[in-house]
């Protein structure tokens, strides 16, 4: 095979895993489900990818650099005002979620699953130390008097979770919201990143 070809059957395979991985987790995944999906054999399939679990390790890898790329981007940038910033992670927080909806699932499921493994990833990821430099941020924001005496974790914390309980608890809103569409419920998503963003913002800012 040519490397082209390699590439492209390669990001196919990490494609189709990455659906059934988010949707069944590690556990209830199966090679010959992501062979079957991707319209391969299962002996080429490991000819690429020797394991489920070096897939596994793969695909979250992935995701992880995805959210720290983002994420150290926003924080890190002289660009923005402290607003800005938490205007910019809501957004793509939420974007991130709308494009991947069971992303949020896969995550919490994995984290009760194999907590061990989890945090071996958040601590090879750096998402601590960009985690303290909006602890910083947030402290320093506070002595200028443009926010309230609020601690830095406490506030990403907030953001984090008002951006994901909505898609792990999904089912639940769109009974209580007479919403019967996936489609639908996401175009409320898109306006939840407005919503979250005000009301973040309004709570915080003196």
């Amino acid at each position: 095979m040519s490397n082209s070809n390699d590439s492209n059957t390669q990001e196919i395979i990490k494609k189709t895993a990455r659906e059934v991985f988010f949707e069944k987790g590690l556990d209830g995944a199966r090679m010959q489900d992501i062979a079957d999906k991707a319209g391969i054999n299962k002996a080429l399939l490991h000819y690429y990818f020797r394991s489920k679990e070096k897939l596994f390790e793969i695909i979250l890898d992935e995701e992880k650099q995805n959210f720290m790329r983002y994420l150290e981007d926003i924080i890190t940038s002289q660009d923005y005002t402290f607003f800005e910033k938490i205007e910019k992670i809501v957004e793509k927080q939420i974007d991130n979620m709308i494009n991947a909806p069971q992303l949020p699932h896969f995550i919490m499921n994995e984290i009760i699953k194999r907590p061990e493994m989890m945090n071996q990833m958040i601590e090879k990821s750096g998402f601590k130390r960009v985690f303290e430099v909006f602890v910083k941020q947030t402290s320093a924001e506070v002595k200028k008097g443009t926010i309230r005496n609020i601690k830095g974790e406490q506030l990403m914390m907030n953001i984090m979770c008002m951006d994901t309980y909505p898609f792990i608890a999904k089912p639940y809103f769109m009974n209580l919201m007479g919403i019967e569409t996936d489609t639908e419920y996401l175009k409320v998503m898109q306006k939840r990143k407005k919503e979250v963003v005000e009301f973040v913002i309004t709570a915080i800012k003196l």
